[in-house]
């Protein structure tokens, strides 16, 4: 009796042992069809990409280009393509206005319009750091003694002015000045803002111009040479030297000087 309870446990075991097989050759075929299903497609994937490597290549070269070309179109836009002001955003959005100790700077917006009085260094566009030849277009109107215009201003202090009484324009070049000085046998370098002011060229007669009227002024800098434009007729043509090859634009009117702008557009050439 014993004997046959042993036989019978065995044959037991066989079929548990059975099915446990079975189950893992069960798992082993899925898995095996898993990876031949991955292998096949890699395969075919990679066929495919072997024998459609040129267009690949081509489509990946045009959307770089294409990248490219949306980052300089951007970098153009900000830099090269000139500016046109608005006047009915707030004015620290698009200038930079300069300060000096105890002084009331007058920068105001008035009916799509810039007043400009009180301002020793003037104020410049934020934007233009990088323009180089173009035409500075705006109309202005005094209102009282003078109308000052900035050209290729390299920062708030180093640019080209044009100051403008409806009779003369006379050149002013603000810079700064380097200088070494001796103080206890130490030598020190000072440095301070210094105007440079070249004669005036007088506005021919028919072009002058009284305080409450409307000009159109056009100014042209091209390299170190510079012409002015009242209304479309030529009223100044020098070349300043001195003057930065590229800055940004803007306008200048000191202590009682006033002046109105408008129409304010830089067009790059």
């Amino acid at each position: 009796m014993d004997r046959f309870k042993t036989i019978w446990n065995f044959i037991k075991e066989i079929y548990v042992l059975k099915d446990t097989i079975l189950g893992i050759s069960g798992l082993s075929a899925i898995f095996i069809s898993i990876a031949s299903f991955i292998s096949d497609f890699g395969l075919k994937y990679f066929i495919f990409i072997k024998n459609h490597i040129q267009a690949f290549l081509y489509a990946g070269f045009g959307l770089l280009s294409l990248s490219l070309f949306l980052n300089v179109l951007k970098l153009r836009n900000k830099m090269f393509l000139g500016y046109k002001a608005n006047l009915k955003e707030p004015l620290d959005q698009n200038w930079e206005i300069m300060q000096i100790p105890n002084e009331h700077t007058e920068w105001e917006l008035d009916n799509n319009e810039l007043i400009v009085s009180h301002s020793h260094y003037g104020g410049i566009t934020k934007k233009g750091s990088f323009w180089e030849d173009y035409d500075f277009c705006f109309s202005t109107k005094i209102i009282n003694k003078q109308t000052s215009w900035i050209v290729r201003a390299k920062d708030p202090f180093d640019y080209m002015m044009f100051q403008c009484n409806g009779k003369t324009i006379v050149p002013h070049r603000l810079h700064e000045l380097v200088t070494v000085v001796k103080n206890n046998g130490q030598e020190i370098t000072e440095k301070k803002l210094k105007w440079d002011i070249t004669e005036g060229i007088p506005i021919p007669d028919k072009k002058q111009f009284n305080n409450n009227e409307w000009v159109k002024i056009k100014i042209s800098v091209r390299g170190h040479k510079v012409k002015i434009f009242s209304d479309n007729t030529e009223v100044y043509h020098k070349t300043h030297t001195s003057m930065n090859l590229y800055g940004r634009v803007g306008f200048r009117n000191c202590t009682e000087e006033c002046a109105r702008f408008r129409d304010i557009k830089v067009i790059i050439k």
